[in-house]
């Protein structure tokens, strides 16, 4: 059942870039790096913060808990949040897919018998994707050299 579910959520990330490809013609992109301190982290929080609708998350490394609480609370204000986690994120005395559960938020751990989860993104809304090589970790945000671009379509 879990492979179902796995594959049904692979999917929806192949036909949303699909989707997104297609209209990309019509699309505002914002390339950011990790030289710009603090800049990346901010938009990447602010894009959880102002979704309406849909968050589909997917990460290998997931250790913040700032996230997690922002992706409860967006789930609360009534948007359908999803969460795709690498098996590695599922450790620890206290996780954040336990934190997550916490919240009813729907979370995937993607089983190491399977490979792993090494896609990083964020689709809000269904039209604003947010496409990176960060995990969400603190070194992520503060030490690593990360990239990240945010499209949008424009309607």
């Amino acid at each position: 059942m879990e492979f179902k579910k796995i594959l049904f959520f692979i999917i929806l990330i192949q036909v949303s870039t699909v989707l997104c490809m297609y209209r990309a013609y019509r699309a505002r992109v914002m390339p950011f790096a990790s030289v710009q301190k603090g800049a990346m982290k901010e938009v990447f929080y602010d894009l959880i913060d102002q979704a309406k609708t849909s968050l589909l998350v997917s990460v290998f490394t997931f250790a913040d808990k700032e996230v997690a609480r922002k992706l409860a609370l967006a789930k609360a204000r009534g948007v359908k949040v999803k969460v795709i986690m690498d098996s590695s994120s599922d450790r620890g005395s206290y996780s954040v897919k336990e934190l997550l559960e916490e919240f009813d938020v729907p979370t995937l751990v993607y089983k190491a018998s399977e490979g792993i989860n090494h896609n990083k993104y964020v689709i809000a809304d269904g039209n604003k994707s947010w496409i990176s090589s960060m995990n969400f970790t603190n070194p992520a945000y503060s030490k690593n050299r990360e990239s990240a671009v945010l499209t949008q379509v424009v309607t």
